[in-house]
């Protein structure tokens, strides 16, 4: 059985963050780098015991990375899934190694991601305040400077946003970051959602099956989380100088919660059908299975480390 936790989990999450946060900015303060699965352990313990998760045995060579399973759940039952690569932003110069092992990580990141049929994405450990002081990519968050957001330690970006920018940006890793979002703002119900009138290129005709009624309104729960991640994509197809053409084909699968267009705009798949495919009625079998077992179903692929279940 699941027990939601509402507006409960915003604390454990923030607690996690600063778990984090605060081992980076120790490792910092003597000297050192920090070690990803370190500070994996970190936000995961002590977001628990609200988060759960459950960590399988290396299955993989680390080139090939060590991605996690991300699944928000409400209480109508509908969840929504994302596979997530943790990688540290590293200061002089700026960046992260998104095209490790020339981009093999990466590609078995996205591949994975499609045998489990969600969103490929990745969890950016950003350091504290004053690792970031000097890091300026000329946004605004609001009335704020972008390295200063509240709670940008730790931040989520779809790997549709970090690979269009390793092709078009002198900087991909502050583009990424830039277009990450905070994993405490995934989950607090106070914010706001704003419509996203940059996806009406894709005409209100198109609209088909709640999909307009997803975009232009606010969500709650799973959705609102899924939202929370197109609006990351949205924003940056909105700035992309191919328009959606009049025709577009549709992805109507009875798997997909909507009728999706196809537009791909410069990303590497049709960025509506890739993000809300991760969005389902119900929990996957291998969640409850993994979470009460603790040994990977059999199919997974071999990069899984583990499954982390929120329930908000």
């Amino acid at each position: 059985m699941i027990d939601y936790l509402g507006p409960a989990i915003l604390p454990a999450v923030r607690r996690g963050r600063i778990a984090a946060e605060r081992h980076m900015s120790a490792r910092h303060r003597d000297g050192y780098g920090w070690n990803e699965e370190t500070v994996t352990d970190l936000l995961l313990v002590e977001a628990g015991p609200e988060l759960r998760y459950v960590q399988f045995s290396k299955r993989e060579e680390a080139e090939l990375g060590s991605d996690w399973l991300w699944w928000w759940t409400d209480q109508s039952g509908q969840c929504f899934g994302m596979l997530i690569q943790a990688k540290s932003l590293h200061r002089d110069p700026w960046r992260c190694s998104f095209k490790h092992n020339g981009g093999q990580q990466m590609a078995a990141l996205l591949s994975a991601a499609d045998v489990l049929s969600v969103p490929a994405a990745y969890v950016l450990y950003c350091g504290d305040l004053a690792y970031r002081a000097d890091l300026v990519c000329g946004l605004l968050h609001g009335d704020r400077p972008c390295h200063v957001r509240e709670g940008a330690a730790v931040t989520v970006a779809s790997a549709l946003v970090v690979k269009y920018g390793l092709g078009q940006e002198s900087n991909p890793a502050c583009y990424a970051f830039h277009h990450s979002t905070p994993i405490e703002d995934l989950v607090d119900p106070s914010l706001r959602q704003p419509a996203l009138p940059q996806d009406v290129h894709l005409r209100r005709a198109e609209f088909r099956r709640g999909l307009g009624e997803f975009l232009m309104r606010p969500q709650s729960g799973a959705r609102e989380v899924a939202k929370k991640v197109v609006s990351q994509v949205s924003r940056v197809r909105a700035a992309q100088f191919l328009m959606a053409t009049a025709d577009l084909p549709f992805t109507d699968s009875a798997e997909l919660p909507f009728d999706l267009p196809n537009d791909r705009g410069h990303f590497f798949a049709p960025y509506l059908p890739h993000l809300l495919r991760g969005l389902r009625p119900g929990l996957p079998p291998y969640v409850s299975e993994s979470l009460h077992g603790g040994t990977p179903p059999a199919g997974l692929p071999e990069s899984i480390a583990g499954i982390v279940l929120i329930k908000i």
